[in-house]
C-alpha cells in the first residue's frame, strides 16, 4: 500500500520511514512517496482521474472539499460535532464537506506578529494591537530608526491580508441554498482590502517593492533590520531562527492586530490525512493513521520539526510543555482560537488560482478605485464559484 505526502523536507524522511517499516508486516509492505512541490495538488487530481490514487494522503487541507466533491475520499464515519470534539475547530472544518467528515487534520498553521523588541524597547514603543495601531506605532518605529520600515506589507501574499475582512466584520464568500457566492465587494472587504493599501501608500510603512512581497521576503527584510514588525507563520519564525539564530534574543511575537470588528481572525493552515475510496486496505490505513496521531508520539515529531498538531490533546502537550510553551511561541497556539478556514468550496482552489486576490490589491495599491475594483473580484469569485 501507498502513502503519499506532501508535506514533507527532508528532516521528514527518517519519522516516515520508521513509520514504514513499523507497519510492513503480515504481506503487506508500505511504500512511502513524496510529492512536494508546486505540483503536488496536479499529482493528486490526475491520480484521482486515473484511479491511482494512494490508499494514504498527506494532502493541503484547502484540498480536503475538492477531493470529497469528485467523491475520491473514504469517509471517516465520524460527526462534524465529534471532530470540533477532537481538533482545533478551523482544522475540523478543513475536513468537512457538506455535513460528512472525510480526514483526519495533522498539523495547523497560523500567523501573529512578530517584532524587534529590543528596538521597541529602547524606542518605548509597544506592540501594537489593533490595525490602527500599526500605523501609529510603525511611523514611530521609523521616527526612531530613519533607515528602517515600520511594518512588512505582503502585498503578493493574500493570506496575509485577506483575513483582515473578518477582522473587519465581512466575509470572503457565503453559501445560500447550496450557491456560494462572493462577498468581496462588500463595505467591510472593501475597507479591508482599502487599508492594508494604504500600510504602503498612503503611509509608507514598507518600501515599494513590498508590492510583491511574500512569506519568505519578509523574513528576509526583517533578518537583515529593514522592517521593524511582520505577520509571520509560526514556520516563518521558525525559518527566522535557523537562518539566524543570534535573533532570538531580540525578537518578540504578540497576537494578530484586531480590526473595526474588534476580532483578529487569521487563517489555519496545515495539512490533512484522507484516506481515497479506491484503497483496498482502509482498516490498516485507519490503524496507521491512528499510530501517527498518538498524542504523545505527533508531539515528539511537531517538537522536532517546528509546526503545531491541528489535534487537541497533542496541542495541549506542544503547548504546555512542548516547543510552543515558551513565551516567544505561545502565541501561536493561542491565536488558533481566532483561526478559521477558507470558504469549503470544491471550487476554492480555482478562485486561489485565478490570482485575482492578489491582483485587487495590486490593482488599488496603483490606485484604481477601490470599490470598482472589488466588484471586478467578486465577480471573477462568482463565475469561479458558480462552478464548485
Amino acid at each position: 500500500m501507498e502513502i503519499w505526502l506532501s508535506d514533507w523536507g527532508p528532516e521528514y524522511e527518517p519519522y516516515w520511514a520508521q513509520i514504514a517499516d513499523e507497519f510492513s508486516t503480515d504481506g503487506v509492505e508500505v511504500e512511502l512517496r513524496f510529492v512536494g512541490g508546486n505540483d503536488a495538488h496536479q499529482q493528486y487530481v490526475t491520480a484521482i482521474s486515473s484511479q491511482t490514487a494512494p490508499c494514504i494522503g498527506l494532502v493541503g487541507n484547502t484540498w480536503v472539499p475538492e477531493f470529497a466533491s469528485l467523491g475520491a475520499l473514504r469517509p471517516t464515519g465520524q460527526s462534524p460535532d465529534d471532530v470540533k470534539e477532537q481538533y482545533v475547530s478551523a482544522a475540523a472544518d478543513s475536513v468537512t464537506y457538506e455535513d460528512e467528515v472525510y480526514g483526519y487534520p495533522w498539523n495547523a498553521a497560523v500567523r501573529a506578529l512578530v517584532y524587534r523588541a529590543d528596538l521597541f524597547e529602547q524606542a518605548g514603543l509597544e506592540p501594537p494591537a489593533t490595525w490602527d495601531d500599526v500605523v501609529d506605532v510603525g511611523l514611530a518605529f521609523q521616527d526612531a530608526y530613519p533607515d528602517m520600515y515600520g511594518f512588512g506589507v505582503a502585498g503578493g501574499g493574500q493570506w496575509y491580508y485577506l483575513p483582515n475582512v473578518w477582522a473587519w466584520g465581512g466575509e470572503i464568500a457565503t453559501q445560500d441554498d447550496g450557491t456560494w457566492a462572493s462577498r468581496m465587494n462588500e463595505p467591510e472587504a472593501v475597507d479591508a482590502y482599502s487599508f492594508y493599501a494604504g500600510l504602503l501608500t498612503e503611509h509608507g510603512l514598507s518600501p515599494e517593492g513590498a508590492m510583491n512581497w511574500n512569506g519568505g521576503d519578509l523574513v528576509n527584510a526583517f533578518s537583515q533590520n529593514e522592517i521593524g514588525m511582520f505577520v509571520a507563520g509560526n514556520w516563518d519564525l521558525k525559518s527566522l531562527l535557523l537562518q539566524n539564530p543570534e535573533m532570538e534574543s531580540k525578537v518578540a511575537t504578540a497576537p494578530m492586530p484586531s480590526g473595526p470588528a474588534g476580532n483578529n481572525a487569521t487563517f489555519l493552515g496545515g495539512s490533512d490525512f484522507v484516506i481515497f475510496e479506491g484503497c483496498e486496505l482502509p482498516e490498516k490505513s485507519e490503524e496507521i493513521i491512528d499510530y501517527i496521531l498518538d498524542p504523545e508520539r505527533l508531539v515528539e515529531i511537531t517538537s522536532q520539526l517546528g509546526f503545531m498538531p491541528a489535534k487537541l490533546d497533542a496541542l495541549e502537550l506542544e503547548s504546555t510543555t512542548g516547543s510552543y510553551s515558551s513565551e516567544l511561541w505561545n502565541v501561536f497556539p493561542a491565536q488558533l482560537e481566532t483561526a478559521r478556514f477558507v470558504p469549503t468550496t470544491p471550487a476554492w482552489g480555482g478562485v486561489e488560482a485565478t490570482g485575482e486576490l492578489v491582483n485587487a490589491l495590486h490593482a488599488i495599491i496603483g490606485g484604481s478605485a477601490p470599490r470598482d475594483v472589488m466588484d471586478d473580484l467578486a465577480q471573477t469569485m462568482d463565475d469561479t464559484l458558480g462552478d464548485g
